[in-house]
């Protein structure tokens, strides 16, 4: 992707990346032969190679010379997201197939794909309209759009991705285990995992929608913790009571980016 980029843009960033990412991926394919434990390490350093790449390239000023176009962020999150929830609800499903209760299996695992749903939509029903409506964004440049490429193109997937993973794996345990002593834990772990997600989406708003708007939406995160912390002993209400909140949220954000999109329609001369 790099190389095909590099080649029609003559771009020094993408040559950088080109050659970082590259040599990120070849130490991390020689991991695979080594021993352990020289092969966690390699992976390691190929791992965080990919990371710093971003901050080396704000560091010499290559990301701060590139014109960053936010419009390509639902593409770039988007296929992040679909990949965890795809894995996700594999893993969940699969689970429900082998619980030996039922009931309490098909509850938890419908709970689930409800939260699922919740998050798939307050991530993508707003954020689909900036497709259509360019005049909400500028192409930026400059060290706006430099700290913009670095923090939130390149990181800010991550906790939405690590979210995921977080919500798929408490829920399997809990389908799969039936232990009542590991819920406090295992609620934890279920909350910790939509906080993840819920930064990522705050980080859009905030960042590329409305930032006093967007922080308004925030109350979500001491509301998950709230929420586990009263219902941590009973994961089905806990499921159910994340849910609503996630709606609750999806719904604020949905208003927000619509009144901000009727503002700049408002604004904007007719052509």
């Amino acid at each position: 992707m790099y190389v095909f980029a590099a080649r029609r843009t003559s771009s020094p960033l993408a040559w950088f990346y080109v050659k970082g990412f590259g040599a990120a991926a070849a130490i991390s394919t020689v991991s695979i032969f080594l021993p352990k434990p020289w092969c966690f390490l390699a992976f390691l350093v190929g791992l965080i190679t990919s990371i710093a790449l971003p901050v080396i390239a704000g560091k010499r000023q290559l990301l701060s010379n590139a014109r960053i176009n936010p419009l390509q962020f639902p593409h770039r999150f988007g296929l992040i997201f679909m990949i965890g929830l795809g894995t996700a609800l594999f893993c969940v499903g699969e689970a429900i197939a082998d619980s030996k209760d039922s009931a309490q299996s098909l509850t938890l695992g419908t709970l689930y794909f409800a939260l699922i749903t919740a998050v798939f939509w307050r991530f993508y029903a707003p954020l689909g309209k900036e497709i259509e409506q360019e005049e909400v964004f500028t192409a930026l440049s400059g060290p706006q759009g430099g700290r913009l490429a670095r923090d939130l193109f390149s990181y800010g997937q991550f906790p939405g991705f690590l979210g995921v993973v977080l919500l798929a794996a408490s829920v399997k345990v809990l389908i799969s285990e039936h232990d009542p002593t590991l819920n406090p834990t295992i609620s934890l772990i279920l909350a910790l995992g939509l906080m993840c997600v819920m930064v990522s989406i705050l980080a859009i708003d905030i960042t590329l929608w409305a930032s006093k708007s967007g922080w308004k939406q925030a109350w979500i995160i001491p509301a998950i913790g709230l929420a586990v912390f009263v219902f941590n002993n009973t994961p089905v209400i806990l499921l159910l009571t994340l849910t609503i909140i996630t709606f609750g949220s999806g719904a604020q954000g949905a208003i927000m980016r619509g009144n901000i999109l009727r503002n700049s329609q408002e604004v904007s001369p007719a052509p």
